[in-house]
């Protein structure tokens, strides 16, 4: 479910999100920690990346776009 909002926002390229709007970003508050290590464990799987101009922002693999895509 979190793959597939970041896809909505088509977080590819230059475009990147903080990592709290991230975790905000339409679901609910108690989920929060949840989406977080979700967003960790997508990291660990190089599908969300880090994005290099930003502090403590993020951004979907380019490179992984095909993976993302069955992922969903």
């Amino acid at each position: 479910n979190v793959l597939k909002k970041l896809r909505w926002q088509k977080l590819f390229g230059s475009k990147h999100l903080s990592m709290d709007n991230a975790v905000r970003c339409g679901f609910p508050s108690h989920l929060r920690g949840v989406v977080r290590e979700a967003i960790f464990s997508l990291m660990r799987k190089n599908l969300v990346i880090y994005y290099d101009r930003g502090r403590n922002t993020i951004q979907l693999n380019k490179e992984k776009e095909d993976e993302i895509e069955r992922a969903i």
